[in-house]
């Protein structure tokens, strides 16, 4: 491409008038030649928007390169009166959750409506100590009383039937009895006569006939055979006579049973204490209508005291019967152990009985909270470091460890074992001693070195330390 470039005095540029409109007239070169004045400009193959659009992307990155590098080695100035420190130390370390506990008597016996009813009488208030046996109130059924009378009547004719049958057994018995003896009797009488008709004919009396004679022969032997068939008929009605009075004697007892209890079912409507206690719950009022099963109250046993405490569920492959806790109370400390563990999980929680080593200690109630530190593991000789606010930013992957002239703190990575809410089990990263930032990083970049404005005076600066 060419420009022609054109000076004001070019003598080929002349002007012309035309009336009061002026206009020039050029007076161009031919096409394909350029006069002196003329020059060719060629086009640049960037253009000058493209050049600075990359510049300031190249310029932008590297200043974020450099704000990166510089985020991970830059040191960054803090006031060390504005830091929490601890010393790492040799101590026994114990590995403990804590829970909260709630006091509860020793036992709880609940009050359930064995029977349904409507309540009539109440004669105990709630909050009240009551003896075994006591009556509590009295509900009324009349349902329940009138199907129990027509039941007892039906059982009673069971009973009269069941006698009855045991009287014609007897009965019976007695009558086999006496035709046996009637057949020894006339047994008895007609030897004697045989006897007599013998001794007759063997001295040729003619006093009777052989027709007599055989008569009574016959008779005789006839009563024998009797004999025979009685006396196997008596052991026969014997043995089922036995048999019947055992089934009789055995309904008649389910029958008895079944009176008794039909009285129980109708004692039932009279609601009485299981054990002797304290009546901590009554949740009736007169005219209330009770549903069988329903619960109606409950008695504590107020003479000793355990403590019920709930779990996280994540816990419970570390919790055993026999752990111990122990908690604070009238500034003393006072130990718990676990003796009984529900297996059940609700709300993401299983429960835990635990009991007092030691005894009860005075002045607590029943209901009462306490905060429990439960060990879950023994005592163990380790390096133990105070746990503070920087492990929610490094997760125990790492700590600024303050120099040994107080100077400044340089980012050093650590291994961290077990933990408990107060102090860390450290593996590897530090040495017994050492001082350690324990308060939060979050405003420290993670930044590899911290510079403190003043040196810190460690012999006058409070350490974190303490029991394990």
């Amino acid at each position: 491409m060419y420009i022609s470039i054109f000076h004001c005095y070019d003598p080929d540029l002349t002007r012309e008038e035309d009336g009061n409109i002026g206009h020039f007239r050029m007076n161009a070169p031919p096409i394909g030649r350029l006069s002196g004045m003329d020059r060719a400009i060629e086009k640049p193959r960037w253009p000058a928007k493209t050049i600075i659009t990359l510049g300031s992307v190249i310029v932008g990155t590297a200043l974020v390169v450099a704000v990166l590098v510089d985020s991970r080695t830059s040191t960054v100035t803090i006031d060390p009166t504005r830091v929490t420190l601890a010393q790492v130390q040799n101590g026994q370390f114990i590995e403990y959750i804590p829970i909260l506990g709630t006091v509860e008597p020793i036992k709880t016996v609940f009050l359930d409506a064995v029977e349904g009813g409507q309540v009539q009488e109440i004669f105990v208030d709630d909050g009240s100590p009551i003896e075994k046996g006591q009556l509590i109130l009295r509900l009324s059924n009349a349902t329940l009383q009138k199907d129990s009378i027509g039941t007892e009547s039906r059982l009673l004719e069971n009973i009269n039937t069941l006698r009855n049958t045991r009287i014609n057994l007897a009965e019976k018995e007695l009558i086999l009895k006496e035709q046996f003896l009637d057949n020894e009797y006339r047994i008895t009488q007609l030897e004697k006569q045989h006897r007599r008709y013998q001794k007759m004919l063997a001295e040729s009396k003619t006093v009777i006939s052989e027709v007599q004679f055989e008569l009574i022969a016959d008779e005789l032997a006839y009563r024998k055979s009797k004999r025979e068939i009685l006396h196997a008929r008596i052991a026969q009605e014997k043995t089922l006579r036995e048999q019947q009075l055992a089934q009789v004697d055995e309904t008649i007892a389910q029958v008895n049973h079944n009176l008794q209890v039909l009285g129980e079912t109708l004692e039932n409507l009279n609601v009485r204490a299981p054990i002797s206690g304290h009546l901590s719950t009554l949740k009736v009022d007169l005219g209330q209508n009770i549903r069988q099963g329903d619960n109606i109250g409950q008695i504590d046993l107020l003479h000793s005291f355990k403590v019920g405490a709930d779990i996280d569920q994540h816990y419970i492959s570390k919790v055993a019967l026999g752990q111990l806790g122990n908690f604070s109370f009238d500034d003393q400390r006072h130990e718990l152990i676990i003796e009984k563990i529900y297996p059940e999980v609700t709300n993401d929680e299983f429960e835990v009985d635990m009991a007092f080593t030691q005894g009860i200690p005075d002045g607590l109630k029943r209901g009462q909270s306490i905060q429990i530190n439960l060990a879950l593991s023994g005592a163990v000789d380790s390096l133990v470091l105070a746990k503070g606010s920087f492990y929610r930013t490094t997760g125990g992957r790492w700590a600024y460890r303050v120099s040994d002239d107080g100077s400044h703190a340089a980012r050093t990575d650590i291994r961290v074992g077990r933990q408990n809410p107060r102090f860390l089990e450290l593996l590897e990263g530090l040495e017994v001693g050492d001082v350690v930032i324990t308060s939060s990083y979050d405003t420290f970049g993670g930044a590899e070195e911290l510079e403190f404005s003043e040196p810190l005076k460690l012999e006058n600066h409070p350490l974190t330390a303490g029991t394990k």
